[in-house]
């Protein structure tokens, strides 16, 4: 590829990544790259919604993270899946569609993120949704991502629903409504029968812009810089990629601490715990960087949050 400067670079073609690409690349004035680790999203059992567990038993497109075995799980070690491939964990998940708690994103926001909390939330997820049988406060019906109905309700899921029922448990028809509490039927992230990813929500229809440019297979050793400010990204094969206006990072939960933790840009007191050397300081990575229960995996990589990162060059 000769064009080797752009205006952006996403690291990491998720869910996120994804989504991103697709709002950046509708100006036609900037240049957007988008890197993805694993493969394109065409192995036809990732589409079928009732094979996505041949997807998890192949590994071709997912990453198991191991950790330690644990006491608190009688011994056994926790894993953490999370897809290798293009639209991510969209791509090889089960199609459940379930925000979750609206008290999560308040204590977000409470935190200190602004933005995060649920009223700042609802209106994005309302946009980014095209929902097949919902609509109001709570819904969205022209976005990208589809959102449907299951066709079919096996007997003995509808027993259960109605024994929950009788022992007083309510039924609820919208687990992304104003309550989340009760039973009911999942809605899916399907349409006309086959699974509805970010891949196919939002990076086919990008895709066909000449703006942006997709790389699969292709791993990202670290992000580079010019004193304190990024000016794009380095790949594992020493290729490199120029940035003149953001490098943004999507790409999970364990790979933007690596392309942090590469150069040592981080909190200072890891590296010196560690002997490794210490290059920069990010306030907002010393704050919010921190490890998770199952930090330490057979992978020899510490999982940490937050899950995307964005950085001005």
């Amino acid at each position: 590829m000769a064009l080797k400067k752009f205006d952006y670079i996403i690291v990491g073609g998720g869910s996120s990544g994804c989504v991103v690409a697709n709002r950046l690349s509708e100006d036609p004035g900037v240049r957007v790259l988008l890197i993805e680790s694993g493969r394109r999203d065409a192995d036809r059992w990732i589409n079928i919604p009732a094979t996505f567990f041949k997807v998890i038993e192949k590994g071709r497109d997912i990453v198991a993270y191991v950790g330690e075995p644990s006491k608190h799980l009688n011994g056994r070690p926790a894993i953490v899946v999370q897809g290798h491939v293009l639209g991510g964990g969209s791509s090889v998940n089960a199609m459940i569609y379930v925000r979750g708690q609206s008290q999560d994103y308040d204590g977000w926001a409470q935190d200190g993120n602004r933005g995060w909390s649920y009223s700042d939330v609802l209106p994005v997820f309302r946009d980014l949704e095209n929902n097949m049988q919902l609509a109001g406060e709570y819904h969205g019906t022209s976005g990208e991502l589809h959102v449907s109905e299951t066709g079919f309700h096996h007997p003995l899921s509808r027993a259960f629903i109605r024994a929950a029922q009788e022992t007083g448990i309510p039924y609820n028809p919208d687990f992304n409504g104003a309550l989340q509490e009760g039973v009911g039927f999942y809605q899916t992230t399907t349409r006309d029968g086959r699974r509805w990813s970010a891949a196919q929500a939002f990076l086919r229809p990008a895709e066909k812009r000449g703006n942006l440019t997709v790389l699969t297979e292709t791993r990202v050793a670290r992000v580079t810089f010019q004193g304190n400010r990024t000016t794009g990204v380095q790949l594992e094969n020493s290729t490199t990629y120029e940035a003149g206006g953001e490098v943004i990072l999507c790409a999970g939960r364990s790979r933007p601490p690596d392309c942090y933790s590469f150069q040592a840009w981080g909190p200072r007191n890891i590296y010196a715990s560690t002997g490794s050397p210490w290059w920069l300081t990010s306030p907002a990575s010393a704050k919010t960087t921190r490890t998770i229960w199952n930090r330490q995996s057979r992978a020899r990589r510490s999982i940490r949050s937050p899950s995307s990162a964005r950085t001005r060059a």
